[in-house]
């Protein structure tokens, strides 16, 4: 699996602004970097509030939670202005997450994020990350009332 500072190399200067931004923020551990690596008007499609506020608001949730994360990226692609990053990540479950007990646990959790880069920054962002996957790793079910239903 590509080092996150390996990606840079490829050439596509996209792909290397979502490389540092995941290097910096998410394995520096760094929710203040937020606010440099994204455009003033920012937009954030997985984080309440939908700016940089609720990406940094869930950086520092995440640590709280976890340690001696890595982000790894398996896969990047670019076209147009998008970068989709295919990461896996992997973290000791250390803190409170979403009620449950810090278990000890190692995770290794698939997630995706796609940003939009505009001037070499970050302008917006969407994510989907394997809850399922990671609670089942942390022996929690999760509730079955947060699933989707059809009506």
């Amino acid at each position: 699996m590509p080092e996150l500072t390996d990606l840079p190399a490829h050439g596509d200067s996209r792909v290397a602004v979502a490389a540092r931004f995941m290097q910096v923020v998410w394995n520096g551990r760094d929710s203040r970097a937020v606010f440099d690596l994204v455009t003033e008007d920012y937009l954030d499609h997985a984080y309440v509030p939908s700016d940089a506020r609720g990406h940094a608001a869930m950086v520092d949730r995440f640590n709280a939670a976890f340690s001696e994360t890595r982000h790894e990226i398996a896969h990047a692609v670019a076209q147009l202005d998008l970068v989709i990053l295919r990461l896996c990540v992997h973290a000791r479950h250390t803190g409170v997450f979403r009620g449950i007990a810090p278990t000890g646990a190692l995770i290794n959790v698939a997630q995706y994020r796609t940003f939009r880069i505009r001037h070499d920054v970050v302008s917006e962002h969407w994510a989907l990350f394997d809850t399922m996957s990671l609670m089942q790793q942390l022996n929690a079910l999760p509730d079955p009332g947060l699933a989707c239903t059809r009506g």
